[in-house]
């Protein structure tokens, strides 16, 4: 089993006007003009050690898994989409990145991964980009703690098809670490994988619970048969 953990704590958000006024009342700009936004991260320890997200103003995008063999799958790129909310935490890190306020300045503190997030205004070719390692600003690390969490979740989904397909009794391990990565807030978005928790309840060769734990993850508007609930 490989699950990749996220190194970053759940931050509050703090509003942007109180985090960095001078860059809005400069540039008018708040979070809610960006149309785009992209973040790539970058760590040869981590499991899946080179990976990107985009994400567009209407809250659909791409994961693009960029390392080769970190993970069994034939499919490396992904349409997703995220909710209005996990939008809202990806857009909050602009005025960071705006200001050019990204790295912290501490020293000595550990490597998590690279991290570049970018940020493209709507309706123009403006953008505004940077990398970090760790930032002082807890809006940005939330929208980067938000990105990790949304490719914890694809990339488990990746597992549990590899697993489905060619070892069904290491599903019950790797659904019990997607729960917990779902219930402690590192795993989000996951009607991203919702086919493919779909097809492990509607198989009758899964053992149950391991079926009823895909079930409860599935959001309620998605059909789950009767025998797995």
């Amino acid at each position: 089993m490989i699950v990749l953990r996220s190194c970053l704590l759940s931050l509050m958000l703090v509003p942007l006007s109180q985090a960095f006024p001078s860059v809005l009342e400069r540039t008018g700009v708040t979070s809610s003009s960006v149309g785009v936004v992209s973040f790539e991260f970058d760590w040869p320890d981590a499991p899946v050690p080179h990976w990107s997200i985009e994400i567009g103003e209407d809250g659909k995008g791409r994961y693009d898994q960029l390392a080769e063999g970190a993970r069994p799958s034939a499919d490396t790129k992904q349409a997703i989409a995220v909710s209005t909310a996990t939008l809202e935490r990806l857009r909050a890190g602009y005025a960071a990145v705006a200001s050019g306020s990204c790295e912290s300045k501490l020293r000595g503190l550990a490597k998590t991964g690279a991290k570049h997030i970018a940020y493209t205004l709507s309706g123009s070719d403006a953008w505004s980009s940077c990398t970090f390692n760790y930032s002082d600003d807890k809006a940005l690390m939330d929208a980067a703690a938000a990105f990790q969490a949304i490719a914890e979740t694809l990339q488990i989904g990746i597992t549990l098809q590899h697993l489905h397909r060619f070892d069904r009794l290491g599903l019950d391990a790797e659904m019990d670490a997607l729960t917990v990565e779902a219930k402690e807030g590192h795993a989000i978005e996951m009607q991203n994988i919702t086919p493919t928790l779909q097809s492990i309840v509607e198989d009758e060769r899964v053992i149950e619970r391991v079926r009823r734990k895909a079930a409860r993850l599935i959001q309620p508007a998605e059909p789950v048969p009767t025998s797995a609930q």
